[in-house]
């Protein structure tokens, strides 16, 4: 029988006589004890330690470290000798941190002045830099030291070969520009070549450089405080303090809210905010004054700000490095009299009229203060060459003529005798500009308004005065004289006249601007051309700019800008040909064949957008001398 199943029954057996319920243990184990008690020692015995037998000597292992230390011994040595190799120039090893530069020069001076710096390179290796050169990349508004009227932001410096333990020494000049305690960098590259090597090197540097002090000082002087309304002068001084000239600066302002600027000597370059200084020699000093209104309640801070510095040469507005800062802050009160003045209904500090025309002008005052006002009296001084100086009709007011002064007090406005607080008056005048005929000799014509109020406190027996100006400026009459001819002009033209039903007649449409007395800029002239009427491309001269817009069938010149000059006289002329089919239905009528004709331009005086529309152009030829006016009639 096969052991395991043997193995198999005994277990099944064993089961079942442990699970019956007659199951008799046959074997009994039994424990017997002695009942003798062992013999025990009463002292310590000293019997002497075994022997430990001695162990062989491995002497493998042993062999193995010593094996260890004679490598590394063997690998520090040959370390040690190639170290010794390399350092006394066995093989040409480079290395970057063994190429220095050094710069010799000062750590700070003054806008405006030379600098000179010396870039020392120095070569620790043992192989030579070849074809090495420096890039050098200055701070933004670097002018070149022989010419400050040119800008420097590169430049290059060659040095060629640096043999190995040598140095090589290159002076770098310049002109910087700053505000003080400003610090500029300058970068330095220096790039080389080694021999058997296709690749360029580089290690780069900056040399730092404060601004010690400005080329230039800012002075500004104004009055503390101002009325609110009241106007504030600011005079301002740019002084050179460079040893050489400065060019092409900019004076900048920055104005508060509510402030208003009036006018300026010398007037802005740009707008009411930019003046351009040419040409600053050195120690010169420029003066710039401008006068304006700032408007707040009592007790308002407005603040100012003053920048100068070189100009950029693309934005003639901007500043390319800001020498000098300078705030200044003015404190508004309210005036202890007010005084405004309304023209032909506009508040507008600066009002535009025509030539000839009606100006009607409402002055009011008011007390502002806490105490009466007494004998109070009113000066209004007109001025302007505009002024048509006999047209001032001013009622029961006192106007001289030499002056051109109207009077007002007591004697003839009652009530300025005394003002209590809060009263208001107000006086009406009115005056007129010269007719245009006499204006057209005057270029940029203006009528001022100057008032000033004085009168006493009763409470302290102080002398009160007020002050306020208007300015009004006078719009010359601008033309655009319109013809259509056919005998006359730059092109030939064909057809018969009068024109035929159904037969293409060609005409020439002639354009002129006259000249204004102020100047004109981005004029423009545009007209449509009916349905029935063709444009045929030819225009004269070719210098001008005309083009036609198939889409909305139109002509449009674009004038372009037109200096001042004599009155009448025609600053710019243009001609162009167009063909007119007539219908039936036209028969004996008078076609229009150029409309809506309007020219629009901006007087650079008064900065209004002038807008001139002319009657239609038919095909009546009133100014063609051959023709006469029936000839416009479209016959059958």
């Amino acid at each position: 029988m096969n052991p395991e199943e043997n193995s198999e029954n005994n277990i099944d057996k064993l089961a079942q006589d442990l699970y019956a319920r007659d199951y008799k243990n046959e074997v009994s184990p039994r424990l017997e004890l002695s009942q003798d008690a062992p013999a025990v020692e009463r002292q310590w015995k000293h019997e002497p330690l075994p022997e430990i037998p001695k162990q062989e000597q491995k002497t493998g292992s042993i062999s193995l470290f010593k094996r260890i230390f004679i490598v590394s011994v063997i690998f520090f040595l040959a370390s040690a000798a190639i170290a010794l190799i390399v350092f006394y120039g066995g093989f040409n090893i480079i290395s970057t941190n063994k190429v220095e530069m050094d710069f010799v020069g000062p750590v700070s001076i003054a806008a405006g002045e030379e600098l000179g710096f010396e870039v020392v390179v120095k070569n620790q290796n043992t192989t030579p830099l070849l074809n090495a050169e420096l890039f050098i990349d200055y701070p933004n508004g670097t002018k070149e030291a022989v010419d400050l009227s040119r800008d420097l932001n590169h430049s290059k410096e060659t040095i060629g070969t640096i043999l190995p333990r040598t140095s090589a020494t290159r002076t770098i000049r310049s002109v910087l520009f700053g505000k003080t305690q400003d610090i500029k960098d300058i970068k330095v590259t220096l790039q080389y070549e080694l021999q058997s090597s296709n690749g360029i090197f580089k290690k780069e540097k900056a040399y730092q450089v404060a601004i010690a002090s400005t080329p230039l000082t800012l002075t500004i002087e104004h009055q503390p405080e101002i009325g609110s309304g009241q106007e504030i002068t600011f005079k301002v001084d740019v002084t050179s303090n460079s040893s050489v000239s400065l060019k092409n600066l900019l004076l900048v302002a920055e104005y508060p809210f509510g402030f208003e600027f009036l006018r300026g000597d010398p007037a802005p370059t740009l707008d009411t905010t930019v003046w351009r200084i040419l040409v600053l020699q050195p120690g010169e000093k420029k003066t710039f004054t401008f006068i304006g209104k700032a408007e707040g309640e009592e007790g308002d801070e407005r603040f100012f700000r003053f920048n100068v510095g070189a100009g950029n040469d693309v934005n003639e507005k901007q500043i390319d490095i800001v020498y000098l800062t300078a705030a200044e802050s003015i404190i508004i009160r309210r005036p202890p009299i007010a005084l405004s003045t309304t023209i032909n209904e506009y508040e507008d500090r600066e009002v535009i009229v025509e030539p000839g025309k009606l100006i009607q002008t409402r002055l009011e005052l008011a007390n502002n203060m806490t105490s009466q006002l007494v004998d109070t009296k009113v000066n209004i001084v007109l001025g302007g060459q505009a002024l048509d100086p006999t047209s001032p009709d001013v009622g029961t007011a006192l106007y001289r003529l030499p002056t051109r002064t109207i009077s007002l007090d007591k004697t003839n406005l009652s009530r300025l005798a005394r003002l209590g607080p809060g009263d208001t008056i107000d006086f009406s005048f009115s005056m007129a500009s010269l007719p245009p005929e006499t204006l057209t000799a005057i270029r940029n014509g203006t009528i001022t308004i100057s008032v000033e109020a004085v009168g006493t406190s009763v409470d302290t027996g102080q002398t009160i005065r007020s002050t306020m100006s208007r300015l009004i400026k006078v719009q010359p009459q601008v033309s655009l004289s319109s013809r259509l001819v056919y005998s006359i002009g730059p092109f030939k033209n064909t057809g018969v006249v009068p024109p035929k039903a159904e037969t293409v007649t060609t005409y020439t449409v002639m354009w002129a601007i006259n000249q204004s007395s102020n100047a004109i800029t981005n004029g423009e002239v545009r007209a449509i051309l009916p349905s029935y009427v063709e444009w045929l491309g030819a225009t004269s001269p070719a210098a001008e700019n005309i083009t036609w817009n198939p889409d909305r069938n139109e002509v449009v010149w674009r004038v372009g800008d037109i200096p001042a000059g004599t009155v009448g006289r025609v600053a710019k002329e243009v001609a162009f040909q167009i063909a007119f089919k007539p219908s039936f239905s036209q028969i004996r009528t008078q076609p229009a064949v150029v409309q809506n004709i309007t020219y629009r331009a901006t007087d650079t005086f008064t900065k209004k957008v002038i807008t001139i529309s002319v009657l239609p152009l038919s095909t009546l030829l009133p100014a063609d001398p051959k023709y006469q006016t029936l000839d416009g009639l479209v016959r059958p």
